[in-house]
């Protein structure tokens, strides 16, 4: 399933957005949600967030 979320950046990271989805030919919503998942797929193996089959439940 997928979620929308609604986000604000200054003009430059726009722009530089803008040109790079462009470049890659991917929409610039789909940039965006490749750039996130990236970065927390590295938090996660940094050990800042854990994984869902790491929580706990107490």
């Amino acid at each position: 399933m997928s979620r929308r979320i609604q986000v604000t950046v200054p003009d430059q990271i726009a722009a530089d957005l803008e040109k790079l989805a462009h470049s890659q030919g991917r929409s610039l919503s789909n940039l965006a949600a490749h750039l996130l998942e990236k970065a927390l797929n590295e938090a996660r193996q940094q050990g800042l967030i854990k994984n869902d089959d790491q929580t706990s439940t107490s």
